[in-house]
């Protein structure tokens, strides 16, 4: 059995552009592994990251506006 390590993250006082900005260096990263690293290493960290990226991206996704009654 593969142990494994959950990290749990609040996002509660992250504004938007905090997210953003986790996300794009995150890519960055990622995208570093690819560039100067082993396919087992790039594989590996996608398999860290890309959990964490999805979150994000649905995070970043636009809000729908209020509806208002009356309006």
């Amino acid at each position: 059995m593969v142990p494994k390590i959950f990290i749990e993250i609040s996002t509660a006082d992250a504004t938007d552009e905090d997210i953003k900005n986790l996300y794009d260096l995150l890519s960055k990263l990622f995208d570093e592994t690819k560039e100067n690293y082993s396919p087992m290493v790039h594989y590996m960290v996608g398999e860290i990251l890309e959990p964490v990226m999805m979150k994000m991206a649905s995070l970043m996704k636009p809000k729908k506006p209020e509806v208002r009654d009356g309006e």
